[in-house]
Order: C-alpha cells, then structure tokens, then sequence
C-alpha cells in the first residue's frame, strides 16, 4: 500500500491524475489515519454524487474504524447547514414573520409546483416554437435554475447570460428565455413564501447567506478539522468557491482532480473553475497511470489523434484491448454482441459483473432486444436509464391500472388491454394469449368481474393456479381504495400483501421491485410536500399523484444493485459512476449521440458556468471545438475504465436503415484502419 500513500503536506494538497491512477485509493487510506488521530465528526470528505462515496465506504469498513465521517455531496452538506440554521436563514428571508420549518423539495415534487407556473405559459403558445413535451419543459426549466445557482448567479444573472450567448439570431428564442425568466421569479417567490427549498434555492441561501454569517463560520471552524474534496471536476463553480472558503479553517484539506473528465458538464460541473484551486493550495502532485491499465497505448495513440493530424501505425493498434465487431445491419451487431457475451462467460469463465453494454441512448426497443437475448442464454442483466419517466416502464403503469381498479370513481375507464398488460407484469405463469383472454372476459365497464363467473371451459383453459392468483389480486382491489389512507400506504400493502408474495410478479424479479419502491418514495414524498396535514380523505391527493405519472413528471433515479448481472446503461451514467470492469461493449458507434450533446433549448451547459466570458456569443466553431473535447473524454474515461478489452459494435446501417458515419466510427477508422464493411459483415 506503500504506493498509494499521499505525498507529505502540511495544510492542503491538489493531487491530480487520470481515473485508475490510485488518488480515491491513497485518500481512503489516509482517511484511515485522520480517523485515529480526529473524531469522525470533524471530518468532512465531499463528493459530487452518493455513488462516489461508495471507495471510502469500502475501506473504512475494512479497517472496523467504527464511527464514520460525514461523506457527503456540496448540496447534502448545505442541506444539513440550512435544517441547523434555518433561524438564521428565516430571518433573512422574512425579518418580520416567524415562518415553520423548511420543506426541502425532490426533483418530483419541484417540478409538480413548476408545472403549475409553466402551464399557463404553455397553453398560451410560448413554448410552441421549441417543440418540447411539457415534462421536459419543465425539466429543462428548473434545470437552468440550478445551473444559475451552481455557477453562482441569480435569475436575472442567468437570463441576461442566456440572452447574451444567443447572440442577434433572428429566432423566438429570446423570447422564450424571457418566458422562462418569468416563470422562474414566479416558482421562486411561491417557494420562498411558502418555505419550499428546491436543489437551486438550497445552493443560492447556503452560499448567499449562510456562508456569511459569523456565527456559521464559528460553528465550521470549531467542528471540522480535515476535509477531502473528490472529483471536484465534477463539481460546479459554488462548491469550488465553499471549498476556497473553507480552507483557512481546516488543519488540512485533500482536493482530488481528475483529468479529461467533468462529465456531469450538463448538470453544472466547471472543471476549468476545479482546477483554479490547485493555485490555492500549499502542494500541487500529478500522478500517472496505475500499473493496472493495459490500454495506456490505445490511449496515447487516441490522444494524437484528436490534437494532432500523425496517423498512427495501423498494425500498432491491433491489439486485444480494442476488437471491434463489424456488421452490416444494425441487428447482426447485437447478435454478435450477445455472441461475445456468452463466449466470454461461458467459455472463458468471466463474471457478468465485469461485463457492461453502453450506447449513447438507451430506448426501449434496444433494451428490450438485448435483454431478452441474454435472458434466452441464462444471462442476467439489470438496467439504468436516469430521468426516464416511470410512467414508461409497464411495471409502473400495472401498478397505476391496480390504483384506477381501486377507484372507480375517478371514472378512468380501464380497457381489456390495460388490464392485459398488467397481468402479465402482476401474475406468474400467465403468457399473452391466456392474459389477453383473462382480461376480454373479466373487464366490464372499467371493472373487474369474478373468475368464478367464467364457464368452466374457460377456467380450464386459463388455469385454476392463474385464476385463484387472479382473483385474489381482484378481491384486495375491491377491499382496498385510498380514500381512508394515502396513496403511498395504500401502495405498500399492494406490495406486500399480494405483488410480493409467490406467484405474483414482484416475488422474484428484482428490477420490478425496486420501480414498486421508487413509486412508493415517491408518493411519500408527494404527500409529505403537497399535502403536509393529515386529512380524513386522500382520494384527491392520490389522484393529483397519478396524473404527474401519467404526465411524466415523475422519473427513475436509482439503480438496482442486483449481484451477479451485467449492466446495461447509458454512457454518461457509467462515467459518473466511476466504476472499472474488465469487458465494455460500445453499441451502435455510428450514432451522433456519441458526439453531440444533448437538446436543450432552455439552457445551455457552458454559458452559466463561471469560467465562461460573459459577453462571448456561442458559435458554431464553439460548439464543434466542444464536442471534440467531450468526445475525446468519453473515449479515454472509458478506456481508462476498461482492464482488458473493449468491444466496438460497428453497423454499416443504423436501427432505422440509413447509413452511419459519425464521428467515432470515423476516428476507429483511422485508429484500427477498419476498411468499410462488406456485405457479409467481413
């Protein structure tokens, strides 16, 4: 462990190094010995997402220190400050009232008080010219609020920067952002009279009046002592400026800084504004490569590639870290992805764990396509699409068809095929055919009648186990409305008195248990929000609550950590997860979605950074130079995430037929000196 050891300092190190290069490792280590030597509690280790917290977790568990430190993100961490002195804070917000306790908002229930400014604008016809569903209008509203309070400006700051980067385009944009600028002092000043806190709020007070006050910067001084910052590049502007703050109070402080990343760029990270704190700190260290990477080569020849016009030895790079798998159709690359796959496990014993399938978009269809081919070899597999509506996944609409049988009087007419594709998820043993003709018989009038009723013929075809399971389900819907109890109560007995019991679906199948759980964390924390005071009927609340899933509002945020199963997921979300494997497969290489970034006509990722000047118009050389840097990071990160070999699944043509030529496939092209596929895939 000699390697991983810090460098001596004194009062504050900046350490520097790609991913894989032993920085996390020697900090964890060395948050060991400030244990030993301070009280946990004056120890503060930040990081940009819970996920990151998981190596310091691992290693102190390992050595049975017993109390842990606080691990937390910057908006954890102001979270806490604000509950501690929401005095303070009250009065400054309101010097002549005595407001209740602080409501912290979740994303959902942000955007559900949102909707309720937006839609009036919507209806009018202010959105029309940029084609957006409301979810996402709304998202993308409250999105540039945050991005406002990560990089440290106010409302007003942030719509004259958005007005200044457009530039004179003749276009509706300008007024769409004075739209949203209206829409977004109207939330803010219902949140602030009616002490709701969203993630832009929290951040805004934290660092606008806490950080301000003397009795606060007593209280920091007095009870923290070590602070360690990870992957501060994945940080916004105002978490670098707390940590600037902090410095003169702590004994000594660890800032780790990762180079070519700064993925989370769509959420508010500067990794330009994260590197300025090396200057401010007493020792500066970079450190290589760990001697675990075998694609350090690939790498470099990457890199010269990118920011110099040298052509690479194409006999060099036919290496085993990079094997691509050319086809012609866009089918016959998952064939041979899942081919690989089942070679690599069967044949050469891998674990799944050490196998990951990334694409730049995850859709269903492509979910579904792998899945099922993986599930027919025996293969698990668990998937995470973040802010994916959970009115998407059929688990979540089975669920909702369950609440709709439950309340006839809502009047929400539930047809046979809504009640098809619930059984399916909701009942073992059941196939399409059976399921289909369970619900044309049963379904009357957005009811369900008895299986009982069915002649015998039918029950024999459909099956007495499937009709005792059906009919159970049938009896707790009829017993059972939430009327007398809220939605978010009403859904954990559905759980757990029938969906998760044998036969039923959520017993076995760990990826619909755990969308059952975050539909039920979610109307909690509807309820505790929306509606705080305990009432005698929640018919209204719980109906109010399945209208934001049906709209969208409402979107999937965990991933399930289910042993044994490869994963599947997007490939930013694999990045930020920090996380190495020995085998990556690269989907679909010729999608654009490698290279551009997200639409996102309400904000924008760079202009309401810090480090971004503030009168420069964003151009389209601007944008292209940008998605070079964003392309070149997402290769090296995971690259560098890769031990052994990373698959590049190559089409001639993409899922809808047409030719594909984007800039990945391009670069492998002049990386491997692939020739263009021939007809036979060779």
């Amino acid at each position: 462990m000699t390697k991983y050891a810090l460098p001596d300092f004194e009062k504050s190190l900046f350490l520097e190094g790609p991913f894989g290069s032993g920085k996390t490792t020697a900090a964890a280590w060395k948050l060991v010995d400030f244990v030993g030597e301070y009280s946990p509690d004056r120890i503060l280790v930040i990081v940009p997402q819970p996920d990151n917290a998981k190596p310091y977790q691992a290693v102190l568990m390992a050595h049975d220190v017993g109390l842990y430190p606080e691990i937390t993100t910057f908006s954890g961490f102001a979270r806490r400050m604000l509950r501690l002195f929401w005095p303070l804070i009250a009065e400054a917000l309101k010097p002549d009232e005595h407001p209740s306790e602080p409501a912290f908002l979740t994303m959902e229930t942000a955007q559900y008080f949102m909707s309720r400014f937006a839609r009036p604008y919507i209806e009018m016809g202010k959105f029309d010219s940029i084609y957006l569903p409301e979810a996402r209008l709304v998202a993308q509203i409250l999105d540039n609020m945050n991005k406002a309070a990560t990089g440290g400006y106010t409302l007003e700051q942030a719509h004259e920067r958005l007005v200044r980067v457009w530039g004179d385009r003749q276009s509706n944009r300008l007024m769409v952002y004075d739209t949203i600028y209206q829409i977004s002092q109207q939330y803010r000043a219902f949140c602030i009279s009616h002490n709701l806190f969203d993630y832009g709020l929290q951040v805004e007070l934290f660092t606008r009046y806490l950080l301000q006050q003397p009795l606060f910067e007593s209280y920091f001084q007095t009870h923290h002592h070590i602070m360690v910052a990870d992957n501060i590049e994945e940080m916004g502007a105002v978490a670098h400026n707390f940590l600037t703050w902090s410095q003169p109070y702590l004994d000594q402080q660890i800032l780790l800084f990762d180079q070519d990343a700064g993925y989370r760029a769509f959420l508010g990270a500067d990794p330009d504004s994260a590197y300025e704190l090396a200057g401010l700190c007493e020792q500066h260290v970079t450190w290589g490569d760990g001697d675990w990477r075998e694609n350090t080569g690939t790498i470099g020849n990457i890199q010269s590639l990118f920011w110099s016009e040298v052509q690479p030895d194409t006999a060099a790079n036919q290496a085993d870290d990079i094997i691509v798998l050319d086809s012609v159709y866009y089918p016959q690359m998952l064939e041979r992805c899942v081919s690989t796959i089942c070679h690599l496990i069967y044949d050469l014993q891998v674990s799944p764990e050490e196998i990951v399938i990334l694409t730049p978009y995850l859709n269903d269809s492509l979910r579904y396509t792998l899945q099922s081919h993986l599930k027919d070899n025996n293969i698990v597999t668990h998937s995470y699409r973040p802010s994916r509506s959970l009115y998407s996944e059929p688990v979540v609409r089975a669920i909702l068809t369950c609440v709709y049988l439950s309340h006839p009087q809502w009047q929400n007419m539930i047809t046979a095929e809504d009640v098809t594709d619930a059984l399916l998820q909701l009942i073992d043993g059941l196939d399409p055919i059976r399921a289909a003709l369970l619900a044309r018989i049963t379904v009357r009038n957005g009811q369900l009648s008895s299986f009982r009723d069915i002649n015998t013929q039918m029950q024999t075809r459909i099956g007495a186990e499937v009709g005792d399971r059906f009919e159970i389900l049938r009896q707790w819907l009829l017993e059972h409305a939430t009327h007398t109890m809220p939605l978010d109560h009403y859904l954990r007995r559905l759980f757990g008195q029938v969906l998760a019991q044998p036969g039923y679906g959520f017993h076995s199948r760990y990826d619909s248990a755990r969308l059952a759980g975050e539909l039920i964390q979610a109307a909690q924390a509807f309820r505790w929000i929306a509606y705080p005071d305990d009432r005698q009927d929640w018919t209204d609340p719980a109906y109010e609550f399945c209208t934001l899933i049906e709209n969208g509002l409402i979107t999937s945020q965990t991933l399930l950590e289910e042993p044994g199963g490869i994963l599947l997921m997007p490939v930013y979300a694999f990045l930020i997860r920090n996380q190495a494997v020995d085998y990556q497969f690269w989907l679909d290489v010729g999608n654009r979605g490698w290279w551009e970034r997200l639409d996102q006509p309400l904000t924008h990722p760079y202009a309401l950074r810090q480090t971004y000047p503030g009168n420069a118009v964003w151009t389209d050389e601007m944008e292209v130079q940008a998605q070079q840097i964003v392309l070149h990071n997402v290769i090296t990160g995971l690259l560098r995430r890769c031990r052994k070999t990373a698959y590049i699944g190559v089409s001639a043509l993409g899922e809808t037929g047409y030719e594909l030529s984007g800039p990945l496939i391009n670069l492998f092209q002049r990386l491997l000196g692939l020739a263009e596929v021939d007809d036979n895939g060779e």
